[in-house]
């Protein structure tokens, strides 16, 4: 495609979740770039550096949002570029934290973390008592997460999978014992997309009413796995849904 035909004035950052890596949206950045120029990855603290394991720690939930904040606030004074946040698993919640205080034009969710303030959610939670200190967690996908990949994409996220910081789990992770993390909908004033994982009992009815919450257009995914939304072959069907919202709202 003419480099001149694609859209100039949108920006997209797009967000990881917990213990991976900007590496995880090589295959959304190489199909979004037919359409798009300006797409841009935002690493969660320094999780390619030597030492991450020792540092990691001193990293909680807000620190992360702060990053992304200070990134697009930087990078857009006094600019009229359209910001779009792209966020998968936990890089959803911190992209809705992000649009609580920072005007973007349109944020889109893949599988995201459920806030802690959704009252018919309270009955998921695992009722434990957060850790304290800087401790590391390894990483730990459930074969529901794993859904769906083939064996080099195992082989992959386990290759570059870091360990992630206690102090962020305990901010955000309500079902892995953290207290987690209230969205404000009423200050998140633009247009949202809920990309939806379907593989289990009720996975549909829960996006829904996540979506619901946050006004969000919704789409389902039946039989995608949480991992296999960024990095299977069925992941190029929401690449492809998410250009035409795109283009439809901005």
């Amino acid at each position: 495609m003419d480099i001149n035909k694609r859209n100039n004035l949108l920006k997209i950052y797009c967000i990881h979740g917990a213990w991976l890596g900007p590496w995880v949206w090589d295959k959304y950045m190489e199909f979004f770039s037919l359409f798009y120029s300006n797409i841009f990855t935002i690493e969660l603290g320094n999780r390619n550096a030597p030492d991450w394991n020792q540092r990691c720690g001193d990293f909680n939930f807000f620190d992360y949002v702060d990053t992304v904040y200070q990134t697009i606030f930087v990078e857009n004074m006094a600019k009229n570029h359209k910001i779009v946040l792209l966020g998968h698993s936990m890089g959803g919640l911190i992209s809705l934290k992000t649009a609580e205080i920072l005007k973007v034009d349109a944020v889109i969710l893949i599988d995201p973390t459920f806030p802690a303030n959704i009252s018919y959610l309270k009955s998921n939670r695992i009722e434990k008592k957060s850790i304290p200190g800087n401790e590391i967690i390894p990483p730990s996908f459930s074969p529901g997460d794993l859904l769906g990949c083939n064996d080099d994409v195992k082989a992959l996220i386990k290759e570059k999978s870091v360990v992630e910081s206690r102090a962020v789990m305990n901010d955000y992770c309500f079902k892995r014992g953290g207290k987690g993390i209230n969205i404000d909908a009423d200050k998140i004033n633009t247009p949202i997309l809920l990309c939806n994982s379907d593989t289990q009992k009720n996975d549909s009815l829960l996006g829904q009413k996540y979506a619901k919450f946050l006004k969000a257009d919704f789409k389902n995914y039946k039989n995608i796995g949480h991992l296999e939304m960024l990095f299977g072959k069925k992941g190029k069907i929401i690449q492809e849904d998410i250009i035409k919202w795109l283009k439809e709202k901005l």
